[in-house]
């Protein structure tokens, strides 16, 4: 029902950004958001259900049923003031919760599965981190000229980096964040300087 515009914490860690919209199809015609939420992934209980530290982005309590799309910023320092368990945006997962509300168009006669789903819920992670930890092994690669052999350790960062979007692809928030500490906590690329070669 939502589609995800903009999901992403800044580079500088300043702030956190989501920006969605109701999807464009004439069964959703008459609904409108109703409320977003960021969740800090250790407070997660019931996905979708916000628990009593979710931060609250946006909230039509009027309620406007014209708001179709809404563009929601949450600073470091208000992340840091609401004490959810974290006070940066570094190296951190987080749940965006949207629901909407409103009346399904009673005159489109079939819906492809789940279209009556009021809630869609997005991921937003530490993307720049992974990505810089991941430069670090390959530039300890290249150090050895690429004579090395034993790069286990980049190999399973590979696989835990696929393993993580495929998780997060799926909604499978369970693996997700099974995944999401081993990669924070993975060797920082360094652990292959002098390359291990054997060669």
């Amino acid at each position: 029902m939502v589609r995800f515009d903009d999901i992403h914490i800044a580079d500088d860690y300043s702030s956190l950004v989501v920006e969605c919209h109701v999807e464009d199809y004439a069964v959703y015609n008459n609904m409108y958001i109703k409320s977003i939420y960021l969740e800090y992934y250790k407070n997660r209980g019931t996905i979708g259900v916000p628990s009593n530290k979710a931060i609250q982005l946006y909230n039509n309590a009027t309620p406007d049923t014209s708001v179709k799309s809404v563009r929601a910023t949450l600073s470091v320092a208000s992340l840091d003031a609401a004490e959810v368990g974290t006070s940066t945006f570094e190296r951190e997962l987080f749940y965006i919760y949207v629901t909407c509300d409103g009346t399904l168009d009673p005159s489109v006669s079939s819906m492809d599965c789940d279209m009556d789903v009021t809630l869609d819920v997005g991921v937003v992670l530490d993307w720049q981190y992974l990505y810089q930890k991941g430069m670090k092994y390959i530039a300890g690669i290249a150090s050895c000229r690429n004579t090395c052999e034993d790069v286990d350790n980049f190999e399973s960062y590979i696989l835990l980096w696929n393993a993580l979007k495929m998780a997060a692809d799926v909604c499978d928030w369970t693996q997700l964040e099974r995944i999401w500490p081993k990669l924070v906590a993975a060797p920082n690329g360094m652990s292959i300087s002098g390359c291990g070669c054997k060669g």
